[in-house]
């Protein structure tokens, strides 16, 4: 029996991890195969060797958290992300990726503004767009999540008001740290991206015209944080 429950608790510690391993080792793939659609095979294969190089990728990758999870879902929506030059483009799928990191951190939101309403700026079946994509993907993920809250809370709940009503309108995630406003500029970005830094910062200057969207996304993302 105590062996049985011993193996029981390592698979219960240990099943979770593997698995949030393999998701983020197929959104690292997702990744090469976006840029190499966008650019070509050689810039794929230096980001890739960036992204396993990363020192943050491999702390968080393998940890069960809201926000590694957040981060596999982004690179799944951003490789149908229907940015000029993509050849996976689909607006369903993308959307569909954006509400389940939604459901799962609502805070995942906040760099999809920009994106999202880009799209919806060039789009030119607007109402197509939000009829048939966005209303259908909002309802169905809202719904599937309104249900599990329902089995594991016993009642009808909304967590992603709760959810805001904590961390925005209450602001009681303060009680858990707080930084001062340039902690993101001086610290947080700089150490998460560590020898990348140069790098980014190169990038930054020198990228095309048709990535200003995801530098904007990353200022638009520190700004709100800040």
């Amino acid at each position: 029996m105590s062996f049985a429950a011993d193996c029981a608790l390592q698979d219960f510690i240990w099943i979770p991890r593997l698995v949030q391993a393999v998701l983020s080792a197929l959104a690292d793939i997702k990744l090469y195969s976006l840029v190499r659609h966008l650019e070509n095979a050689e810039t794929a294969k230096w980001v890739y060797l960036c992204q396993l190089c990363s020192w943050f990728t491999w702390y968080c990758c393998t940890r069960t958290l809201t926000n590694t999870m957040e981060t596999v879902l982004t690179i799944f929506a951003l490789f149908y992300y229907p940015m000029e030059g993509s050849k996976t483009r689909s607006s369903c799928k993308y959307l569909t990726f954006v509400a389940l990191a939604f459901i799962i951190r609502p805070t995942a939101v906040i760099p999809w503004i920009p994106l999202v309403l880009r799209h919806f700026w060039q789009e030119q079946k607007k109402v197509d767009l939000v009829l048939y994509s966005c209303i259908p993907v909002g309802l169905v993920t809202l719904g599937i999540s309104l249900i599990i809250d329902r089995v594991f809370f016993g009642e009808w709940i909304l967590v992603q008001l709760k959810f805001l009503k904590f961390n925005v309108l209450q602001n009681l995630g303060t009680f858990y740290g707080s930084h001062p406003w340039h902690w993101y500029l001086t610290q947080g970005l700089p150490v998460i991206l560590g020898t990348h830094l140069p790098f980014f910062i190169h990038g930054c200057i020198q990228a095309p015209k048709r990535y200003r969207i995801l530098l904007m996304v990353v200022v638009w993302t520190v700004l709100v944080y800040r």
